[in-house]
């Protein structure tokens, strides 16, 4: 898609939007990354886990997601040699 139409659709403005209601700095990170595809072999299987997701949302499983900690900074840490990393930040 050219950059025009992305910018008449307001995409980066949209994924903005979605980003804010990921679980994590990571998640909110991807869904800024996406790009639009034309490639069926990707949208497809893409499209089956938004069902899944929505399907798992709509009933009652009694379960909720965990939160998903943002391991960023401990990876930075770790790029130190000989740093190790403490109890929580594991």
């Amino acid at each position: 898609m050219n950059p025009h139409a992305l910018n008449v659709l307001e995409y980066r403005e949209a994924l903005d939007l979605v980003a804010r209601f990921a679980s994590s700095g990571l998640g909110a990170d991807a869904v800024r990354a996406l790009e639009p595809s034309a490639d069926r072999g990707f949208v497809e299987p893409e499209l089956a886990r938004v069902e899944e997701m929505r399907a798992f949302l709509r009933g009652d499983a009694g379960w909720s997601e965990p939160a998903i900690p943002d391991v960023r900074e401990g990876l930075r840490k770790l790029r130190v040699e000989g740093s190790v990393l403490d109890g929580p930040q594991l």
